[in-house]
């Protein structure tokens, strides 16, 4: 160790070295006992850091008794490098020896502390400056200057915010600093801080001590006193306060930002939208997690003192309903402090403020506390914002992704996925994407997994954006599904030709082959694909080409099957299986070789598609023998164009090759054709060389729509005959606009430069691909379009396939103005040339032009001027400003307007005034530009001339006149010379008009009219000589310079009445609707007026008439302003007034009066109202209270003819309510009620009317429609046979007048009611009464028997009530016991026949101790029988217990064998001395 460094030891120093001590010796003593072990002993290890402080010699230590350290500085890492010459390296050392200087606030002072309350704080800010070069330490303690002992308990405060603190032995020093040791840099500044916060209730005298080292003044004081020096030198500060005890003691975090950031729109403490008046004011506040969660603020209230006192919480202005105070009021105790908590429980997203008052009623004390309140999102989202699942092939398992809902909160979240989002996914086979939870809770910082899975149904892009509700969260959760379904696309493609040539066909383009080419697309199974090869001549070669090509968006994988072909035929041109991309295309070569005259029957072969689409093809083929040979024997043209009358002939065109494969002899052709309109072959007699071949083109060009079949025949060598078929169909070109609207293309307004563009899209129709060419109308070698910029593309010829669209497009770039046009855009197909849309469109600019770019003013009088008029048009078709250039004026000139706008075909007139400042024979002004944004400057030249004023004596014209009013006055010039004289007079002055030029006939004279027309009053009025304020008279000057070298001068004075009535306003319009004034106002002055509108009604029909209007407008320099003003009177009448235009400035005004008539109200509202019979529909009419409620104006209700009838109506189902009273209210509310008594097909439009004294009548058009009944009253019967029921139907009458009701039933067999009722008029009024009608059911048979009952007045006025019959007839209930006495007469039992006819009816008995009267009877219908019983015991009945017989008695009716008896029990009494009953004689 090379250095060392000595310095002063510190408590951490001495812990570091003792550390390090000890835990070398356990090092020490570890490694010794291990070695001890021998070879059992185990690697210590490294042996602890070594510790860089030593404890110096005592002898080095000071004499003060400090411990002093050395602290070593390492060694750096370094390595020695071999073979290296040594190096000489100097070292600078800086050392700096000072001695301690320092200045300190305060030193030596008394610091006293204002009177503090306990808790509370009180600060003192000193500086300390260390004025050396050295670091100067300082350590800071304080020292009780009264030297107090233990404090008594019963001064000791138990409480300190909220924490229980145990008493100390002494009183705890109540002052603190902020920093208690510490260094400062040499020559720096550092400021402590002292804090009085006292726990106890006394005066507190501390010393504050800073010890620091000594200087040079505290080094001469300790040699002079022969003291130690070691001690340094020590600042001193006597610090006294005075610590009071408070009443209470708030232990609270306040906010005390809050109110520097506190909206100035929120309610104060006393529900006043006005910033907060209480001075002191505690601010607390609470951020929410979400909505619905629950947030507790809590703190402690301490009372200090030794009386105990009650506490209570006060709401202050409008109370907060999220806020809460759970303990309004309680008990202070003496020492003890008490929890307060506050509950705040949001519902909305706006800030809460709730003012709370905390009020000790014993002491008057209070305290403000503000609690504001506002929620934050919880942050709980997804972990994605988007899933994107690509593509996924329809029909398989799907693809499933998982997502995480994460909770960043400490509290727990319900979700549910939302119902609304989720009905999106549904498609035709079930949801498209499953989502799983759709609900669940995510614990408080953690997540939980969804699971998705898309399965898509079809073939289409799928985007969904699914919501998330998240309980007390604001906003909903939102994730964007995306996917895609798709299918391979394999089309395979068959050529459909023969072909005698080795050589492969020529494809056209990828639908098509050459002319004599068709392709046939295949379909997978089950379908059986044909590719026949026909006749082939042995030892030729015919190929068919197979394209394969992949339409999809994605890859498939196919595969070849040929076991089963046969071996003339061969595929080649590709691999037999693999994997073909998207857009790709393959294309094989199957060769038909016969060597013998063979067939290809059972031939076939097989291609497989993402292993589950298989297209089969069955070959067919023969071989013959060498001839010659034809291209094909069938040629289809297929759909082919009719040729349209007037246009050129539509001719499609297939070639028929024939050659002649014999290889040594000519072969002669010739076709027998008669040639046709459609259809005809140029083909002369021909001789084919061997090996040569013949092209033979067919013609084809229908005339009509339909289907054509020919056949062509060929004579070879004269002998055989050859035919070939030929079909095909004549159609319609159909080329039509995709969008019909389009026909009438606008362009619109474009301005020159831009561009605009439109696109058109057209539709073949047509069954076949159609050539089209755009085409324009135009002369001498010019395009109507191009002529007004208008292009369009393409303009070659291009093909729209079958069934297809193209599209056009259209572009207008005009570089020019261009005035409306309308072109058309021509398009020729199918041999016609036709209209396809119209093109309109208009190129606008800006044209400008001065009428004049020089103005002579001729010669003026000097201090007058000269105006002359230039005129600015705008031809142009855009809006222009315009601003003069000031600074190229001159100071001769002026102009009028400087500035202002130009509408497209308006024109401007400038003022331009001549008034030369000095005389001069020649002024002139070349250059005063005029400036328009986007053009050319524009210049013009003034010229002029001045002269002196003349000595000759100045005339006077006096004018008088009213404001803006004119007033002409001709002044006479004669002309004694033989020229005409035009003369430009001079004007000088505001308020008079001449014309700029007259002439003066020669030998004549002629009269120049001086215009006075007055823009501002003028009384005529001196005010102490001078013409000041609005009594000021006009003044002015006109000087007219004669050719003859004479001139006259005129002073000008006018006198300017007010201005009269400006124009009469009349409107007419019916009560309580609103009619508009419109007033024109007009600016007569060169500048913008503000001017001030007062409106004064004088004669007015109701006190509510009111005229609205803007209490100011501003008209710009000479312009016209349609000012509106609102009319309404709410009753009829005539209503007259003012309206004033005052320029609070200059005080000129103009004025218009008014007249307002008022014609009868009209229908304010209709009103519509429909309601079930006998049931009330209720409608709330508001109707307005213009009149303000401080008006003192009462409204009454009801006319002054009829006070009582404040409404009326014509229907008599109609009644209105007062709910709230109109006078002396804002509005008064009625309830309209609708109750029908009959149901009406139609609506039905009754009036409605309100009166009122003040506001006149409201009407109402009420509509009204009534329906039947929603429910039926049901009466329900429950009877055995043979009884009978009786059931009260009860409805609510509303008649009137006494009214007799018609009752019917249809089944009178089981119901029965009486015809009529007589219903006396209801006592309930509107409300009305209940009336009882009896219903009897006395069923016939067992079972469910259903009935109307009908009740309704003869005049319909009552109404008609319908009651349903439900009854249940069950079997005959016995009766009984029917008692019977030994030896009594018979007892006659009575049944009812409950038939309609009567029937025969027969008695048994099961028991012999009776007997029957009769075995049988008839009995009438619905009348009652009766069958005698007696009570006649045998002997074998006087032995029965009890003395009782009983037995059952049947009645059964014959006429009903089905029905079951009528059961009657019956009771005797045997007499016990009667004995036995004889038997009857005659019976055994």
């Amino acid at each position: 160790d090379s250095m060392k460094s000595y310095r002063r030891a510190t408590a951490e120093d001495i812990s570091q070295i003792e550390a390090a001590e000890a835990a070398m010796k356990e090092y020490t003593a570890l490694v010794e006992a291990e070695a001890k072990k021998g070879k059992k002993g185990k690697p210590v290890g490294p042996p602890p850091p070594r510790c860089l402080l030593e404890l110096a010699p005592s002898d080095s230590s000071s004499s003060s008794g400090e411990q002093y350290v050395y602290e070593i500085v390492p060694e750096p890492i370094n390595q020695v490098v071999s073979d290296s010459p040594p190096q000489q390296l100097s070292i600078s050392c800086h050392g700096t020896a000072d001695i301690a200087a320092y200045k300190c606030h305060g030193d030596g002072d008394n610091i006293t502390f204002r009177p503090t309350y306990l808790f509370q704080a009180t600060v003192f800010k000193f500086n300390f400056t260390n004025e050396c070069n050295l670091k100067l330490p300082i350590k800071w303690t304080f020292d009780d200057m009264k030297k107090r002992g233990a404090t008594r308990a019963g001064n000791q405060s138990r409480l300190f915010s909220g924490r229980a603190e145990s008493a100390p032995s002494a009183v705890q020093c109540p002052f603190s600093i902020d920093v208690e040791e510490t260094e400062i840099l040499p020559k720096a500044e550092k400021q402590f801080v002292i804090k009085f916060l006292p726990l106890e209730a006394d005066d507190f005298v501390f010393v504050l001590k800073g010890e620091t080292l000594s200087t040079a003044k505290s080094l001469q004081q300790t040699q002079q006193l022969h003291m130690d020096s070691s001690t340094g030198s020590v600042v001193r500060m006597v610090l006294r306060g005075t610590g009071k005890r408070p009443i209470c003691h708030f232990d609270v975090n306040e906010t005390l930002d809050y109110m520097s950031r506190r909206s100035p729109n929120l309610k104060n403490e006393n529900g006043v939208n006005s910033p907060i008046e209480a001075t002191d004011i505690r601010v607390v506040e609470l951020e929410s997690v979400g909505l619905q969660t629950r947030n507790y603020f809590r703190f402690h209230v301490t009372n200090p003192t030794g009386d105990n006192y009650e506490f209570l919480w006060e709401t202050m202005g409008d109370a907060s309903p999220f806020w809460r105070c759970v303990q309004s009021a309680g008990m202070m105790f003496a020492g003890k402090r008490i929890e307060m908590v506050f509950e705040y429980l949001p519902e909305e997203i706006m800030v809460a403020e709730a003012f709370f008052k905390f009020r000790i009623p014993h002491l008057a004390l209070e305290q403000i506390f503000l609690f504001t309140g506002k929620v934050a999102e919880p942050n709980v989202s997804f972990s994605t914002s988007k899933v994107d699942y690509h593509s996924v092939m329809l029909g398989g398992e799907g693809s499933s992704e998982t997502i995480y809902i994460e909770n960043k909160e400490h509290l727990p979240f319900n979700f549910v996925f939302d119902r609304q989002s989720l009905l999106q996914l549904e498609g035709p086979l079930g949801p498209v994407l499953n989502i799983h939870p759709k609900s669940g809770t995510v614990g408080a910082h953690s997540k939980i997994a969804i699971s998705l899975m898309f399965k898509p149904q079809e073939e289409v892009l799928y985007n969904f954006n699914i919501l998330c509700d998240v309980k007390r969260k604001p906003n909903k959760l939102s994730i964007n599904i995306k996917g895609e379904g798709y299918a391979v696309h394999p089309v395979i493609q068959l050529e459909q030709t023969d072909e005698q040539l080795k050589s492969s066909p020529t494809k056209n383009s990828k639908g098509g082959a050459a002319a004599s080419t068709t392709y046939l697309t295949l379909h997978p199974t089950p379908t059986t694909n044909i590719a026949d090869f026909g006749a082939v001549q042995i030892l030729d070669t015919i190929s068919k080409t197979i394209t394969v090509v992949n339409n999809g968006k994605f890859n498939f994988d196919y595969l070849w099957n040929i076991e089963a072909l046969s071996p003339f035929l061969t595929l080649s041109g590709g691999k037999m299986g693999g994997t073909l991309l998207k857009g790709d295309e393959l294309t094989y070569k199957l060769k038909f070789a016969p060597q013998n005259e063979e067939s290809l029957d059972g031939s076939m072969m097989s291609f497989t598609v993402a292993g589950k689409y298989v297209y089969t093809i069955l070959c067919r083929g023969q071989g013959v023998k060498p001839a010659l040979r034809f291209s094909s024997m069938n040629f289809d043209f297929g759909p082919c164009f009719v040729t349209s009358p007037g246009g050129s002939t539509v001719v499609e065109e297939l070639l028929l090759r024939v050659t002649n494969h014999d290889p040594s002899s000519n072969i002669s052709i010739e076709c027998a054709f008669q040639k046709t309109r459609a259809l005809w072959v140029e083909c002369p007699p021909t001789v084919v060389t061997p090996g040569a071949v013949l092209e033979i083109p067919i013609r084809f060009a229908p005339r009509e729509v339909k289907e054509y079949a020919f056949v062509i025949p060929f004579m070879v060598n004269g002998t055989t005959k050859v035919p070939v078929n030929v079909i095909g169909s004549g159609i319609t070109a159909r080329l039509e606009l995709v969008n019909g609207a389009q026909r009438r293309t606008n362009f619109g307004l474009v301005n020159v430069g831009s561009d605009v563009a439109r696109n058109v899209a057209i539709v073949n129709r047509s069954k076949k691909a159609l050539p089209v060419q755009l085409l324009e109308e135009g002369d001498y070698g010019g395009g109507a379009l191009a002529d007004r910029c208008v292009s369009f593309a393409p303009k070659a010829e291009f093909v729209v396939g079958p069934r297809e669209t193209a599209t056009i497009q259209l572009l207008f770039g005009p570089n020019k103005r261009i005035s409306q046009f309308n072109e058309d855009l021509l398009i020729r197909y199918a041999g016609v040339t036709r209209k396809l849309l119209s093109l309109a469109g208009k190129a606008q600019g800006v044209e400008i032009s001065l009428d004049s770019d020089s103005l002579p003013f001729g010669v003026v009088v000097e201090d007058s001027q000269k105006v002359k008029k230039l005129t600015l048009e705008n031809t142009g078709d855009i809006s222009i400003t315009f601003q003069w250039n000031e600074s190229t004026f001159g100071k001769h000139f002026s102009i009028s307007p400087l500035s202002g706008k130009l509408l497209p075909g308006n024109e401007v007139n400038f003022d331009v005034v001549f008034r030369p400042v000095c005389v001069d024979e020649d002024i002139r002004q070349d250059g005063i530009t005029l400036m328009i944004p986007g053009l050319d400057l524009l210049r013009i030249t003034c010229t002029g001339a001045c002269i002196a004023q003349p000595s000759e004596s100045i005339q006077t014209l006096q004018f008088n006149s009213l404001t803006r009013q004119a007033e002409n006055k001709s002044v006479k010039i004669s002309n004694p010379t033989e020229k005409d004289w035009y003369l430009s007079p001079s004007l000088q002055g505001e308020d008079w008009k001449i014309p700029h030029e007259f002439k003066v006939p020669a030998k004549g004279s002629a009269d120049l009219v001086v215009t006075y027309f007055p823009l501002s009053m003028a009384r005529g009025q001196n005010v102490g000589g001078n013409e000041v304020g609005a009594n000021k008279i006009h003044t002015g000057q006109l000087f007219v310079a004669l050719p003859d070298g004479s001139a006259q001068l005129y002073k000008l004075v006018g006198v300017a009445a007010p201005p009269q009535c400006s124009g009469q306003l009349s409107v007419e319009t019916a009560a309580k609707k609103a009619a508009i004034l419109i007033v024109k106002v007009d600016n007569w002055l060169n500048e913008t007026q503000k001017f001030d509108v007062a409106v004064e009604i004088r004669e007015k029909p109701t006190p509510a008439t009111f005229v609205v209007a803007a209490n100011a407008t501003e008209i710009g320099p000479h312009g016209t302003k349609e000012f509106p003003v609102r009319f309404v009177s709410y009753t009829e009448g005539v209503s007259r007034g003012t309206i004033t235009f005052t320029n609070p400035v200059t005080g000129e005004y103009a004025f218009y009066e008014f007249t307002a008539r008022t014609t009868m109200p009209e229908v304010l509202e209709t009103i519509t109202m429909e309601s079930p019979v006998r049931q009330t529909a209720r409608s709330i009419i508001t109707v307005e209270n213009p009149l303000p409620v401080t008006s003192g104006v009462s409204v009454t209700m009801g006319s002054a003819a009829k006070p009582t009838e404040w409404w009326t109506c014509d229907s008599k189902y109609v009644r209105l309510n007062e709910l709230a009273p109109l006078s002396n209210n804002n509005e008064g509310t009625f309830e309209l009620e609708y109750r029908p008594l009959t149901p009406t097909s139609q609506p039905t439009e009754h009036l409605l009317t309100i009166i009122t004294k003040e506001l006149g009548v409201f009407k109402y058009k009420v509509v009204v429609k009534a329906s039947p009944p929603l429910l039926r009253q049901v009466l329900r019967f429950t009877v055995p046979l043979g009884s009978m029921q009786t059931e009260p139907f009860i409805f609510r009458a509303y008649n009137s007048t006494k009214m007799e009701y018609a009752c019917s039933i249809s089944k009178p067999d089981f119901f029965s009611v009486q015809k009529s009722i007589i219903v006396d008029p209801v006592a309930g009024g509107w409300d009305g009464d209940e009336v009882r009608l009896n219903v009897v059911f006395e069923p016939t048979e067992i079972g469910t028997v259903k009935d109307t009952l009908t009740v309704g007045s003869a005049s319909g006025d009552g109404g008609q009530y319908i009651c349903e019959l439900i009854a249940d007839c069950s079997a005959p209930l016995p009766q009984g016991p029917f008692q019977l006495l030994q030896g009594d007469p018979p007892t006659e039992i009575p049944f009812r026949n409950c038939f309609v006819s009567s029937c025969a009816w027969s008695f048994s008995v099961d028991s012999t101790a009776f007997r029957l009267l009769s075995t049988s009877a008839t009995v009438a219908g619905k009348t009652e029988g009766r069958c005698g019983v007696v009570f006649e015991p045998k002997e074998e009945h006087l032995h029965i217990a009890g003395g009782y017989v009983t037995a059952k008695m049947f009645v059964t009716c014959t006429a009903r064998p089905a029905l079951p008896p009528w059961v009657f029990y019956l009771r005797g009494k045997i007499d016990p001395n009667a004995g036995a009953s004889p038997p009857p004689k005659g019976k055994k």
